[in-house]
């Protein structure tokens, strides 16, 4: 095997090596007093929808490209949002398009 070859493989990168890092625990700490600070300053509702507004807008946006879960509200039933569940999918059933590992 030429040098060149060998060199060339050496400076290969995997995937996960190109993968952004994960928190680090001082990360993790002020996650953690961020949501106690939202917990204690915030109504339940007001701090549910701040913990699940990425949540929700990701509902959305995947509802309008086929979605990836059952709405198990009644159609008959028009309460309040709150009593809307959703169900999701088996993860098998997506369109998932990562790394084949």
């Amino acid at each position: 095997m030429e040098v060149s070859k060998r060199m060339e493989m050496l400076e290969r990168r995997s995937s996960i090596e190109t993968e952004p890092m994960t928190l680090h625990l001082d990360q993790l700490e002020n996650a953690r007093e961020e949501a106690l600070y939202v917990m204690k300053t915030k109504t339940m509702e007001e701090a549910m929808d701040i913990f699940t507004k990425e949540t929700h807008e990701g509902l959305r946006a995947s509802e309008e490209r086929g979605g990836r879960c059952i709405n198990l509200k009644d159609e008959e039933d028009d309460d309040d949002y709150e009593d809307e569940r959703m169900m999701f999918m088996s993860p098998h059933a997506w369109d998932i398009h990562t790394a084949p590992f």
